[in-house]
C-alpha cells in the first residue's frame, strides 16, 4: 500500500508540474478540473491515477472489516448478574 501511495504522489506531483506550465493556471481554473479537462494530458496517467485510487481504497476496505472482525474478538467480557460471557 505504501507504494501505492507514492506512485500517487508522484503522479499528482506530474499533475501540478503540468497544471503550473498550462495557460489555463493563470485563468484560475480549478487544480482538479486542468488536468481531466486538457487534451494533452496523457489517457495512461488519467487511467493509472484512477487504478491506483481504487486499488487503494480496495486495502483500505479490506483492512477496515480485518480491523473490525479482531476487534469484535477482542471485546472485553461483559458482567450479567456475576456471570462474565464473552461476546461472540
Amino acid at each position: 500500500m505504501l507504494i501505492n501511495f507514492i506512485k500517487i504522489q508522484l503522479i499528482l506531483k506530474q499533475i501540478r508540474t503540468f497544471q503550473q506550465q498550462s495557460s489555463l493556471h493563470d485563468k484560475d481554473f480549478s487544480f482538479f478540473l486542468i488536468p481531466f479537462l486538457n487534451p494533452l494530458m496523457k489517457k495512461q496517467t488519467k487511467l493509472m491515477l484512477k487504478y491506483l485510487l481504487k486499488k487503494s481504497m480496495l486495502i483500505i476496505l479490506f483492512l477496515r472489516k480485518q480491523i473490525q472482525h479482531r476487534f469484535k474478538q477482542e471485546i472485553p467480557t461483559i458482567c450479567f448478574n456475576g456471570i462474565h460471557k464473552s461476546l461472540q
